[in-house]
């Protein structure tokens, strides 16, 4: 999953995150085995998990912020880990206990 990660962001990927993509990747991985009752990740939530963490990665250093606006040019910003939870849950991959 990691390389598949470093491949998609491309440019935006430095070498010297590495641990910074590791640690995202089994923060967000662990959110996504919790949101779903499982112990361990398989396809169903492998690419919400891969979408979730190059979300993270490119908005890293812009924590918090919701929105900015700069000479005429307007960013929009979301919570990732929120997104991930309600399309874990409302594509029905959440197994019942």
């Amino acid at each position: 999953m990691l390389e598949q990660i470093k491949r998609q962001l491309g440019d935006n990927y430095d070498v010297a995150d590495n641990q910074v993509l590791v640690d995202l990747v089994n923060e967000i991985t662990y959110s996504a085995l919790s949101f779903t009752n499982r112990t361990t990740s398989d396809d169903v939530i492998n690419n919400a998990i891969k979408r979730c963490v190059i979300a993270k990665y490119l908005q890293r250093g812009g924590e918090g912020t919701v929105s900015t606006n700069e000479m005429g040019k307007s960013d929009s910003f979301y919570d990732p880990i929120e997104r991930m939870q309600k399309e874990l849950i409302m594509e029905g991959k959440r197994k019942i206990c």
